[in-house]
């Protein structure tokens, strides 16, 4: 009983001092996830619970997580500032797996309580973060482990890009070729582009200027159209923001993007011949970028029509389209209409109304305001800004799901979450 006094005891006194790394954790998971891929660990589909490495972290790394946490709550009477705010989402998730269990099939109720179980476990990077990130060391080493992430991804595009087959062998060259041009993936599929979004923004605002422009030329050579309108609000945010204060800025800025735009145009072409410009104009409703999206827009209406105030239960849209749209989906191939488009609503707002209903939506829409009230407090200037690329991708992507199993995004979005809610977020600069 003694012994057990006495490592309470330690353990109040070190907790000032932080007992949590998951920082690390999270850093691990991403490679992992990468090096799945490249040693061929185990499925490469992580779209419902598939028993690959990745998995198996992630359970192993949030379980521990939540027994020490729950330990820390418990014992140290430990509270959390964003449980108000952020919170009533996950509780959303988890009682519309409940809904769907009453409303659907054994297979489809199956099928989206593994997706709400994956984006819960990621949903457990928040707190982790914003309990492992307590101290300036911690937040610079965290950001700087996640920027070398990126520039590995990075580097993987532009050996994509420039040489296709040169990594093919190692199933890391992911290359997309069609009528609207050439598309490059690296190793994470076409989330890379979205992802380089939120270092691109970090390195704006930090004045990094050619990390800047290595990973714009990155979000560029993947062509995501959505990644490359936010890329733009977010150059234009700064711009409106911080640049104008003064003339020197404004000089350095376009003397540093000088360079940058003449590597642009010589490595894509003109203009016109742009990847993105060319699946931005292309008119096929089967190829074009704009004619899927508005096929899976008006699925996706039709689908929310039916079950408008709780939805159908969180993840299960595609088992969903399976039951009912199985015949067409068999023969896709031969009547050229895309399987993707049954999968997703290729809008997360959508998607929400669809899966949780309006009561759903309107959690969500709480859950966008919170994260807006905490960027608007946050006095740190480098988080303040990853707040601020966290509310641009949420509110201005209009193409595509995060909040999805298997999504890199929603890793990158629990992060910043997780930073904004880190005790840092209250300090003014590091």
């Amino acid at each position: 009983m003694d012994q057990l006094e006495s490592f309470l005891v330690s353990l109040e006194v070190n907790q000032s001092k932080n007992i949590y790394r998951f920082d690390i954790f999270v850093i691990f998971y991403l490679w992992i996830q990468v090096f799945t891929v490249v040693l061929k660990l185990g499925s490469e589909d992580t779209s419902d619970f598939n028993l690959n490495a990745p998995l198996l972290f992630l359970i192993g790394g949030t379980g521990l997580f939540l027994l020490i946490f729950l330990f820390d709550v418990i014992y140290f009477k430990q509270r959390l500032a964003f449980k108000n705010r952020i919170t009533p989402l996950f509780i959303a998730v988890i009682l519309s797996s409940v809904i769907s269990y009453t409303v659907n099939s054994r297979t489809v109720f199956i099928g989206g309580l593994s997706a709400s179980l994956h984006v819960l476990l990621i949903s457990l990077f928040i707190p982790a973060i914003a309990l492992s990130c307590s101290s300036e060391k911690r937040v610079t080493n965290f950001l700087y482990q996640l920027n070398l992430f990126a520039l590995f991804n990075t580097i993987l595009v532009f050996i994509t890009f420039l040489f296709p087959n040169l990594l093919s062998s190692l199933s890391v060259g992911e290359v997309s070729k069609g009528a609207d041009g050439t598309r490059a993936f690296g190793i994470i599929g076409d989330q890379v582009g979205w992802i380089l979004t939120f270092f691109s923004s970090y390195a704006l605002f930090n004045k990094r200027w050619v990390l800047f422009g290595f990973y714009t030329i990155g979000i560029f050579m993947a062509a995501t159209l959505g990644a490359i309108g936010l890329w733009g609000v977010v150059l234009i945010f700064f711009l409106w923001k911080y640049v104008k204060r003064t003339k020197n800025n404004i000089k350095i800025f376009a003397a540093a993007s000088v360079p940058f735009l003449v590597l642009l145009l010589l490595s894509l072409g003109q203009l016109s011949k742009l990847t993105a410009v060319q699946r931005l104009t292309s008119g096929s409703i089967v190829d074009g970028a704009v004619g899927h999206r508005l096929m899976s827009y008006s699925l996706g209406v039709s689908n929310f029509i039916e079950k408008p105030i709780l939805g159908y239960g969180f993840g299960t849209y595609s088992y969903i389209n399976r039951e009912k749209y199985g015949e067409i989906i068999d023969k896709g191939y031969e009547t050229g209409i895309s399987h993707t488009i049954f999968s997703n609503a290729s809008n997360q707002y959508l998607q929400i109304a669809i899966d949780m209903g309006l009561i759903g939506l309107f959690i969500f829409i709480m859950f966008i305001k919170g994260i807006w009230i905490r960027t608007k407090l946050t006095k740190n200037y480098i988080l303040k800004n990853i707040g601020v690329w966290c509310l641009v991708f949420i509110l201005f992507n209009q193409t595509a799901n995060w909040l999805s199993p298997g999504s890199y995004l929603w890793v990158f979005i629990a992060i910043s979450i997780g930073l904004l809610f880190s005790e840092q977020a209250n300090h003014k600069r590091y």
